[in-house]
C-alpha cells in the first residue's frame, strides 16, 4: 500500500542537499510489482548489472538474473568473519569490483571485511581485507573510500568513519555524537547524510543530517553530528539510499517516541517535502536499496512471518493513456 503524505516546509531542507529531478516533476509513483522469498538472508544489496547479492551466514548468494528472484551461492567468507546473527551490512563499490560485509560482532571485535568480486567463488573462502570499525551500515565513496556508521557500544554515542584502501588500509572518525545508536549512511554527490538510529530517550531517533565529503576529508578531527545541515526526522534513520530522481530513501522504525513511528519505508523529495511512504506487508520494520538498473526500489521485510523483499517500479504509460496522447497531439496539430 502506498500513501501520498505532503509535508510542508518553507523551504529546502539546506544548502548541501542537492535538489530531486524527477521526468514526473515530482515523487515517481511507484508501485508494488512484486516480491521474493528472502528467509535466511542477513543482508543484501544490488550489483550494477540489477541482480541482488546477500549475505546468509558465511555464503554470499547472487541472483541468478536480473529480476529472477532466484538466488544462488556464489562466495563464502571465512569462519568467524561475521557474527552468528550475520552481517550486518553488504555494499558493493559503484563499479562492482568490491564487496563490503560488516561482521556485525560485540564490541572489540568489530571488522568491515572487503572481498575482491573477482574472488568469489561458491564454496570456496575468498581472501579478506579487514579493517576494525564499529559497523551497523555503510556507503561508498569511490572504489577506495568507505563510510561506516556503528556504535563501539550503547553508553558510547555511536559514529562514522572513513576506511580508505590504499596500499595500507586504515580507518578514521570523521563524524561523532550520533546519538546512542547508529542509523544509515548514504552519499549523494559531494554530500554524506547519516542519521540517529537509537536514542535511550527517544527524542532524536530519526533524525537525518547532512555533512559535504570536502569538508570531512580536509577537518583535523572529527565533526560532531549537531553541525551537519538537518534534513528530516524519519523512522529511524536506517537504512538510507536515494532513488534515480535523488529522492531520500528511508527505513527502519522508531518505537521509543512519544507517538511511534514505523511500518513503512519513506521516499522523500528533498526539495518540496513530499513523502511517498511503502508499506507492502504490514510490517513494523522495513529495509530498502535502490536498483539503479531496474529503476525499482526493493524493500525488504526481514522481520516478518515470511520474510520478503517487495520490488517497487514506475508503471508505464498505459495503452490507453498513449493513444489519449497521441489523439491531443494530433488534434493540436489540425488546430495549428
Amino acid at each position: 500500500m502506498a500513501i501520498l503524505r505532503l509535508v510542508v516546509r518553507a523551504s529546502a531542507v539546506g544548502g548541501a542537499v542537492m535538489a530531486a529531478s524527477s521526468a514526473w516533476g515530482a515523487i515517481p509513483p511507484y508501485t508494488l510489482a512484486g516480491s521474493m522469498p528472502a528467509a535466511g538472508l542477513s543482508a543484501f544489496d544490488v550489483l550494477p548489472d540489477g541482480r541482488i547479492i546477500a549475505t546468509s551466514g558465511r555464503d554470499v548468494l547472487v541472483e541468478s538474473a536480473p529480476g529472477s528472484g532466484l538466488m544462488a551461492p556464489a562466495g563464502r567468507l571465512p569462519a568467524g568473519a561475521v557474527s552468528a546473527f550475520g552481517a550486518s551490512f553488504i555494499r558493493v563499490s559503484p563499479s562492482g569490483s568490491r564487496i563490503a560485509i560488516g561482521d556485525n560482532n560485540s564490541p572489540g571485535q568489530q571488522f568491515v571485511h572487503v572481498i575482491e568480486t573477482s574472488s568469489l567463488a561458491a564454496g570456496v573462502d575468498s581472501p579478506l581485507v579487514s579493517v576494525p570499525a564499529p559497523n551497523f551500515d555503510a556507503a561508498w565513496s569511490g572504489d577506495a573510500s568507505l563510510f561506516v556508521s556503528g556504535s563501539v557500544n550503547f553508553s558510547t554515542p555511536a559514529q562514522v568513519t572513513r576506511i580508505d584502501l590504499g596500499a595500507t588500509p586504515g580507518a578514521t572518525v570523521v563524524i561523532s555524537g550520533v546519538g546512542d545508536g547508529s542509523g544509515g549512511v548514504a552519499i549523494r554527490g559531494s554530500t554524506l547524510f547519516t542519521g540517529v538510529g537509537f536514542d535511550s530517550a527517544g527524542v532524536t531517533t530519526g533524525i537525518i543530517r547532512s555533512f559535504d565529503l570536502g569538508t570531512l576529508a580536509s577537518a583535523s578531527g572529527a565533526a560532531d553530528f549537531g553541525s551537519g545541515a538537518f534534513v528530516a526526522d524519519v523512522l529511524s534513520a536506517s537504512p538510507l539510499d536515494f532513488d534515480g530522481a535523488g529522492n531520500l530513501l528511508v527505513g527502519g522504525g522508531d518505537f521509543l517516541g512519544a507517538v511511534p513511528d514505523a511500518g513503512y519505508v519513506a521516499v522523500i523529495d528533498l526539495v518540496t517535502g513530499d513523502r511517498l511512504e511503502l508499506s507492502p506487508a504490514g510490517g513494523a520494520f522495513y529495509g530498502v536499496r535502490y536498483n539503479a538498473a531496474r529503476s525499482e526500489i526493493l524493500v525488504s521485510d526481514p522481520f516478518g512471518a515470511s520474510p520478503a523483499i517487495y520490488r517497487y517500479v514506475v508503471p508505464a504509460p498505459s495503452a490507453a493513456a498513449v493513444l489519449v496522447s497521441l489523439g491531443l497531439l494530433a488534434w493540436r496539430r489540425r488546430r495549428a
